[in-house]
């Protein structure tokens, strides 16, 4: 009687380590479906960040190209990799957000370039995000925000909202 408690205890643990172990995987899998660029026309998200700035010239094929930069759930993209933001230049409706995920090899702090100005401060990132975190912010004001990763300052890009 003795050995089959044991023997169920057991099946019972490596149940419970299996499911923990196809939970981790399904929601590995979820979070990477949600962060698929497709080329998408843009979608309501959420807004949070501020600033002034003027707004640079831009042509609509550079609107365009951003567009393929899109994820299914209406924000907008960045990827940074080991050589750096991508893309380097990435302009957006005012209100959209943008999802800055890290697929490098090391860790990534999205930091404003503009660090005299109280305003673009909204944008910098309060920890280091390893491989595969995220960071998501809303730029609700029009302008050309120039940023760059705080780990590796020679990574830099910009963000025009128009």
């Amino acid at each position: 009687m003795k050995n089959k408690q044991i023997v169920l205890i057991g099946l019972a643990i490596i149940a419970t380590v299996v499911l923990v172990l196809v939970y981790i995987n399904m929601k590995s899998i979820r979070v990477t479906d949600d962060v698929s660029v497709v080329g998408s026309k843009e979608n309501t998200a959420t807004t949070s960040g501020t600033t002034k700035n003027p707004t640079p010239a831009s042509t609509q094929d550079s609107k365009n190209q951003s567009n393929s930069y899109l994820g299914r759930d209406g924000v907008y993209v960045v990827q940074y990799t080991d050589t750096g933001f991508v893309p380097k230049e990435l302009q957006i409706p005012k209100g959209k957000s943008v999802r800055f995920i890290n697929v490098s090899s090391k860790g990534m702090r999205v930091y404003t370039d503009f660090t005299a100005d109280s305003k673009f401060v909204e944008l910098n990132e309060a920890k280091t995000i390893g491989k595969g975190g995220t960071y998501t912010f809303s730029f609700v004001i029009e302008g050309l925000w120039a940023y760059h990763n705080q780990v590796n300052a020679v990574h830099t890009a910009n963000i025009i909202v128009y």
